[in-house]
C-alpha cells in the first residue's frame, strides 16, 4: 500500500511556521546572550527585554498569519505566504537593528566604576577622535573592556563636562580617552572594595558564596566595583593585586 502523505490544514501549516520561527528565535537568543550581552550583562544591558519583544514579533505574529490566511488549494495561497514570510523578516531585521544599536560596545573603567557604553551611545564623529584605531570602531563580538583616562587639557575637560550637563555622557563616551583596560588594571585593584563588605549585605551573601564555591577563589584576594549598565547596575569582581576582571555577579552594587 502507497502511504499518502497528510493533508495541509491551516493547523499543520502555522504549527510548521512556529517551529521554524522558534528555531530562528532560539539561534537568536543564542547571539544576544553569549554575544552581544554576555552574562549578566543580558538583563543590565536591556537584552532580557528587547529578546522578548524581538521573540514575541517573531515567534507569534508570523504563525498566527499563517493560521489566519492558509487554506489548502486557496489561489494565491504561495504569494499570501510570501508576503507573510516578507514581512516577518521585516520585523527581525528591524528589532536585530535595534538590539544591536542598544549592545554594549565597551566596557569601560572610569576612576572608581565600570560603565557599559552601548553602541548607539557613540557618535561617529567621538568614535572618529579614537586614539587606537581599534577604539574607533564597535565590535561585533561582544563588548571590548577598556580605560579612560581623565584629559590633562582643559578644553577637553571642559567639553566633557558640558557634554555631560547636557546629558549626552561623561568622561566614558569618549574613546578619545580609551586606552587597554590592562594599562590601568593595577589601579583598578587597589580602588577596589574588600569583597567581605559585598558580602555582608543580606541580598548579596548567597551570591557570593555561590561564587566563590564556584571560582575557589580566596575572598580576601577579591575586590569589586559598581557597574553601570543601561537597565540594571550589577557588580564586577576584580583581582585586588592584578586588577583583572574575575567575574560580572548580578548584585546591586549600591
Amino acid at each position: 500500500m502507497i502511504a499518502t502523505s497528510k493533508p495541509m490544514t491551516r493547523w499543520r501549516a502555522a504549527g510548521i511556521h512556529l517551529l521554524l520561527s522558534a528555531v530562528l528565535a532560539i539561534a537568536v537568543a543564542a547571539l544576544l546572550f553569549f554575544v552581544w550581552y554576555p552574562g549578566p550583562l543580558y538583563e543590565a544591558g536591556g537584552g532580557e527585554r528587547l529578546t522578548f519583544v524581538l521573540i514575541a514579533i517573531d515567534v507569534v505574529v508570523g504563525p498566527v498569519l499563517t493560521l489566519l490566511v492558509f487554506k489548502a488549494g486557496k489561489r494565491g495561497m504561495k504569494f499570501d505566504l510570501a508576503v507573510i514570510a516578507l514581512l516577518q523578516i521585516a520585523f527581525l531585521g528591524y528589532g536585530l537593528w535595534v538590539i544591536s544599536a542598544a549592545r554594549p560596545a565597551f566596557v569601560v573603567y572610569v576612576i572608581d566604576r565600570f560603565v557599559a557604553v552601548g553602541a548607539n551611545q557613540l557618535s561617529d564623529a567621538r568614535l572618529a577622535e579614537a586614539g587606537r584605531p581599534e577604539f574607533g570602531r564597535l565590535s561585533w563580538t561582544g563588548p571590548v573592556w577598556v580605560a579612560a583616562t581623565e584629559p590633562k587639557d582643559r578644553k577637553e575637560a571642559d567639553r566633557i563636562l558640558d557634554s555631560f550637563l547636557a546629558g549626552q555622557g561623561d568622561l566614558e563616551r569618549f574613546p578619545k580617552f580609551y586606552q587597554d583596560y590592562a594599562e590601568l588594571a593595577k589601579e583598578a585593584g587597589r580602588r577596589s572594595s574588600p569583597l567581605s563588605e559585598l558580602r555582608q549585605r543580606k541580598d548579596a551573601e548567597a551570591v557570593v558564596d555561590a561564587f566563590l564555591a564556584r571560582a575557589g577563589v580566596d575572598a580576601e584576594q577579591l575586590g569589586w566595583m559598581p557597574l553601570v549598565a543601561r537597565s540594571r547596575d550589577v557588580t564586577v569582581i576584580v583581582r585586588r593585586d592584578s586588577g583583572e576582571v574575575v567575574e560580572i555577579l548580578p548584585i546591586n552594587p549600591w
